[in-house]
């Protein structure tokens, strides 16, 4: 008997938290959805602009970490691998968004999960959002930025014409 009372509280507490997570991530996602469809990331990336810069990126990378640090990885994902396909983020722009969003990502709707279950939100909030800055603000210091070629084209056609000569 005690094994099925078991089954029933660990049955009933689990169906509890889905409901509360459920309460929750659906009007967020139905928010996200909002934000997507007026554009109010392009909007913001340009006033994180100052951000960025002390993190070390390009301005091109902060729509792709604005959209991690709202909506979640997997919409951050996509939009980071479409910046990189279309060219607007380098390697190191790439690895240092990807570096804070995996410590610091969804900062909202994970915080309030993790709220829903007892945790303390400012801790969660700013612990997580410090640590991110402060290795992304390092790792950018001591990865130097490559100097850009002035005219991409013609560096490869005068690296190829000095192996030739």
């Amino acid at each position: 008997m005690d094994f099925l009372h078991i089954l029933y509280e660990g049955f009933t507490g689990s169906l509890s938290t889905m409901l509360k997570i459920a309460v929750i991530v659906f009007p967020l996602m139905v928010v996200m959805q909002f934000i997507e469809e007026l554009k109010l990331l392009d909007k913001f990336a340009s006033v994180f602009a100052p951000v960025t810069r002390l993190l070390g990126i390009s301005k091109n990378a902060s729509f792709p970490l604005l959209a991690g640090l709202f909506l979640g990885m997997s919409y951050g994902s996509g939009v980071i691998i479409q910046s990189v396909r279309t060219g607007g983020l380098t390697k190191r722009d790439c690895y240092l968004v990807i570096m804070f969003l995996a410590m610091c990502h969804s900062l909202f709707d994970d915080n309030i999960i993790f709220v829903a279950i007892g945790a303390d939100p400012i801790i969660i909030f700013f612990g997580r959002f410090f640590l991110a800055l402060s290795v992304t603000i390092i790792i950018s210091r001591l990865w130097k930025r490559e100097p850009e070629p002035e005219e991409l084209g013609h560096t490869i056609v005068d690296i190829q014409s000095k192996q030739n000569n």
